[in-house]
């Protein structure tokens, strides 16, 4: 490698470049092993930078958590965004009885879709489709030998309180399943949560949430392994910060709740050894150390993404 002539200035690498150049020399390998002729290693960088463009915490999160979650969205062959959400957290990785001591890592999070994606892949399902149910809906059924289900929704300025939720399943034989759960029991569910739960101050359950908790509530009753089995046990209501009208993915909450967990420190426990200072673990720049190109990338990025979403709208 030549030296750069005296005076002369280098120019820095912004953090996407890092990050492109660490997942096409160190990842891309082990993500081949997941690709097929459609899902490739460039498809998997191409939205991991979209994600990062929106949520550029992800360039502070800890290389091996990121690697880690590109490597759960390469093996469950879902695209980052659409069907699972890099979400990063702050994480207490200090030893117990010493000052609290946070890193940011990153988990992958299958959104409602992801884990129907993932059962129809595998065959459990052909179709599943969800829907919310609010007071003023004409809803009614009934389960045993005679089972039914009938919902006439009303209009969307006369709806009331959420009621419930429910989805309708269509089996690979064609025959057709419906799983309702009311209001009273999601919530009971939601009261477990550090993010949803009305002690975080939401008082009415999401429609978004009410449906993802029905179709986990189902899936949790099947027969699954790999893919979907992991995904089914990934908590994201512990995390995520979610639109509460569309359940779009937004940011990341503090937590010290660990979802991946990090390397093991010296003393094999996950965390540094107590009164032994540790080195930090590398990331793609801390956000603090973002250069002005890069400042300048992610304003045309973001310009580009405005443009192509008025032209889609178009």
């Amino acid at each position: 490698m030549t030296a750069p002539t005296p005076g002369t200035t280098v120019a820095k690498k912004t953090k996407k470049e890092l990050l492109t150049d660490t997942f096409r020399t160190e990842w891309a390998p082990e993500i081949e092993g997941f690709a097929s002729h459609s899902f490739t290693a460039e498809r998997v960088l191409s939205a991991l930078l979209v994600a990062a463009v929106h949520n550029p915490t992800l360039f502070s999160c800890t290389k091996s958590s990121l690697q880690l979650a590109i490597m759960k969205c390469a093996r469950w062959r879902l695209d980052i965004g659409d069907g699972v959400h890099l979400i990063p957290f702050k994480k207490n990785v200090a030893a117990k009885g010493e000052p609290a001591s946070y890193v940011m890592v990153c988990e992958a999070v299958p959104d409602y879709r992801g884990l129907v994606a993932l059962a129809q892949r595998q065959r459990i399902v052909r179709t599943i489709e969800a829907y919310p149910v609010y007071e003023g809906d004409d809803f009614d059924y009934q389960l045993g030998l005679h089972a039914y289900l009938k919902h006439r929704p009303c209009a969307e300025a006369a709806r009331k309180k959420l009621r419930g939720a429910y989805i309708v399943i269509l089996l690979p034989g064609g025959i057709e399943r419906f799983h309702y759960l009311p209001v009273e029991d999601i919530d009971r569910r939601r009261a477990n949560s550090k993010s949803w739960s009305p002690k975080q101050g939401f008082a009415q359950c999401p429609p978004w949430y009410a449906m993802k908790t029905v179709i986990r509530d189902w899936l949790n009753r099947q027969p699954k392994s790999g893919a979907l089995a992991e995904a089914v046990a990934v908590d994201d209501a512990e995390v995520v910060e979610v639109d509460p009208e569309t359940g779009e993915v937004k940011t990341a909450i503090e937590s010290t709740a660990g979802f991946t967990a990090l390397p093991p420190g010296p003393n094999g426990q996950g965390h540094a050894k107590p009164g032994v200072r540790q080195p930090p673990e590398e990331t793609f720049l801390p956000l603090e150390e973002q250069t002005e190109a890069d400042l300048d990338l992610d304003r045309r990025l973001a310009a580009e993404d405005a443009l192509a979403e008025e032209e889609g709208r178009a």
